[in-house]
């Protein structure tokens, strides 16, 4: 993983630094502590410290001083967590990686800058895979250091968003959406949310239509209608309706024509008005008896429809019946019509699930190099 030089004697601005020796000039003693305020390279490497007693309070600058006359304490406890990471040993990890950021906070930065230089750039097109399963808890250690690095949990967000795309693109979408719940869970920008509910409602659509294509009727309403709780716009608006619909069929079709009307109604208040619907409305009125209302419904299928086979024979079939009831044999004729929606579940315009940026923080990338 790339990470900060193991050279822990040099130093950069904002480093915590303890002398080993004396300095005769400004009477500073050894063991006393430092904030790098300035570093040089000519004529030789030598440091500026803003120097403070045991209390922390300033107590004077000590200038031009060697590097092999401090030890570099942030630095050291950095390349200490950087290096337990390597070995996978997390709980040395974090406990180091602690102590730098509480002398010197932004490495909090620097470790976060780490994690994901280790990434390929294929992961914002294509999601991350599972050899870099890693990430999750390098970033979860790195929430868990400082709660309050927006940084942190933004790219824990999109690490796991990405992780979801990838399992999409593979069809495991139960895994993906798992996986974005866990992204939606974190607090983060709104970007990260927004892309997020997104990506969610991609993958229950995509199980709602494998649902209503293989016959699960309601599972697939399920999965529309949870589709619609996390995100309500025109498209996820217009599944419901259709959704509605289809699972009103498939109560027609169980002969629970209350409970189909229920469907078709709410179908035509979410906006989906459809003649197969309407004329699926009007064959649950002839269940009950409602011949009136029927006749009304399928007069309303060829006003929308003029050519609509279904819509034409009913009004027929009913108007022989204006003066005698229904037998059952009649019933049957209404029972067998196909009821299939000629309109599919939208598709959000073509879009496919997409994967995220990461956030990255702003630190010196000079401090950090590869190490071989």
């Amino acid at each position: 993983m790339p990470f900060i030089s193991n050279n822990r004697n040099s130093a950069y601005e904002g480093d915590v630094v303890e002398l080993v020796t004396d300095l005769a000039k400004g009477n500073f003693k050894r063991g006393q502590r430092g904030t790098v305020v300035a570093s040089f390279d000519e004529p030789s490497e030598a440091y500026d410290l803003e120097m403070e007693d045991d209390s922390g309070s300033f107590t004077g600058l000590a200038y031009s001083v060697k590097p092999d006359q401090f030890i570099n304490l942030s630095r050291s406890a950095f390349v200490r967590a950087m290096e337990a990471v390597e070995r996978v040993d997390l709980v040395v990890a974090e406990r180091e990686l602690r102590t730098a950021t509480e002398l010197r906070p932004d490495y909090i930065g620097g470790f976060v800058m780490s994690v994901l230089a280790t990434l390929p750039d294929s992961v914002e097109r294509q999601g991350l895979e599972d050899n870099v399963s890693y990430l999750i808890p390098l970033l979860r250690l790195a929430n868990r250091v400082d709660p309050n690095y927006e940084l942190a949990r933004s790219n824990l967000a999109v690490a796991f968003l990405n992780f979801g795309v990838a399992k999409a693109r593979r069809k495991n979408y139960l895994e993906a959406i798992e996986l974005f719940y866990s992204a939606l869970g974190i607090r983060t920008d709104s970007e990260t949310e927004s892309q997020t509910k997104t990506n969610l409602v991609m993958a229950f659509t995509t199980l709602g239509r494998e649902s209503f294509q293989s016959g699960r009727i309601e599972e697939g309403f399920g999965y529309i209608r949870t589709s619609f709780l996390i995100l309500q716009d025109e498209t996820t608006r217009r599944n419901l309706g259709l959704a509605y619909g289809n699972l009103g069929i498939f109560y027609m079709k169980s002969q629970q024509f209350e409970l189909a009307m229920e469907q078709f109604e709410r179908a035509e208040d979410s906006g989906v008005v459809l003649p197969e619907f309407i004329n699926g409305y009007g064959v649950c009125l002839v269940f009950l008896g409602r011949i009136n209302e029927a006749t009304q419904a399928f007069e309303r299928v060829l006003i929308m429809d003029p050519a609509n086979e279904n819509a034409k024979f009913n009004v027929s079939k009913l108007k022989q019946f204006s003066n005698q009831p229904i037998s059952i044999p009649d019933l049957k004729v209404f029972a067998n019509q196909g009821f299939v929606a000629t309109e599919d579940l939208l598709d959000f315009d073509g879009r496919g699930l997409m994967t995220l940026a990461w956030r990255q923080p702003q630190v010196s990338a000079k401090e950090f190099v590869s190490v071989t």
